[in-house]
C-alpha cells in the first residue's frame, strides 16, 4: 500500500496558523498578568517572562509537533504536519522543526527581545512606560528616537515576509518558502491509500512435442 498525502489549501492553512496565534497570544497575555501585573514590577520578571514565553513557543511549535504531529490550529483544522524525510528521529525532528520555526515564530521572539533590550535601554520599561513615553514625546534624544524606530521596523519585515511566504503556497507545488526550505509541509489528515497491485505477466505458453519410441 502506498501513501499519498494531499497537502493542505491556502485557507485551510491560514484558519490553522489563526488559530494558533490567537492561542498562544491568549497564553502570552496570562503569563504577563501572572508575572507582571498580579506582582510587584521588576525587569528580571519582565524578560522571565520573555524566556517563558520562549519556551512556551518552543514547547507548542516543536515538541507537540514531535509527539502529536499537530498543533490546536492543526488539530480542529484537521490536518497535520508531514516530514519530507521518511522516518526521522528525535533528534532530525527536532532540528528540522527549529529552522521551520525560525522564520513562523522564533523571529518574532528574538525581535520582542531586541526590542525590549533598546527601549529598556533608552527609556527603561516599566508598566506605566507608554505614559512615561507619552509625557516625554517631546524631548526625545536621537538614541531614544532610533530605538523606536526598531519595533516598528522589526514587525514590518516578519509581517511582510509572512505575507509572502503564505501567498507562496499558490505556486504549483502547493507549498511555501519555508516548507521548500525545512522539507516539512502541511497536510490533510486523512491521506489517500493507494493500492499497489502486483503487474501482471504474460504467459508464454510453447508447445511440448512429445516423441514415442
Amino acid at each position: 500500500m502506498k501513501i499519498d498525502f494531499v497537502k493542505a489549501g491556502f485557507w485551510r492553512r491560514s484558519f490553522a496558523g489563526l488559530i494558533d496565534f490567537v492561542f498562544l497570544f491568549l497564553t502570552f497575555l496570562v503569563f504577563f498578568y501572572l508575572f507582571l501585573v498580579l506582582t510587584e514590577w521588576s525587569k528580571i520578571k519582565f524578560y522571565l517572562w520573555i524566556l517563558t514565553v520562549f519556551l512556551l513557543v518552543i514547547f507548542y511549535r516543536i515538541f507537540l509537533i514531535i509527539f502529536l504531529k499537530q498543533t490546536i490550529g492543526l488539530f480542529l483544522t484537521k490536518t497535520k504536519l508531514v516530514f519530507f524525510d521518511e522516518n526521522p528521529n528525535f533528534s532530525k525532528k527536532f532540528w528540522i522543526l527549529l529552522k521551520r520555526e525560525a522564520f513562523l515564530s522564533l523571529n518574532w521572539i528574538f525581535s520582542l527581545l531586541f526590542s525590549s533590550i533598546i527601549l529598556d535601554l533608552s527609556f527603561g520599561i516599566d508598566l506605566n512606560f507608554f505614559q512615561t513615553f507619552k509625557s516625554s514625546s517631546q524631548n526625545l534624544t536621537f538614541f531614544q528616537q532610533i530605538s523606536l524606530s526598531f519595533p516598528a521596523l522589526f514587525s514590518k519585515v516578519n509581517f511582510f515576509f509572512l505575507i509572502v511566504n503564505n501567498l507562496s503556497i499558490l505556486g504549483s507545488k502547493k507549498l511555501t518558502i519555508i516548507d521548500s526550505f525545512s522539507k516539512t509541509t502541511i497536510c490533510l489528515k486523512k491521506t489517500l491509500i493507494k493500492a499497489d497491485y502486483l503487474s501482471s505477466i504474460h504467459a508464454n505458453f510453447s508447445s511440448i512435442h512429445w516423441e514415442v519410441n
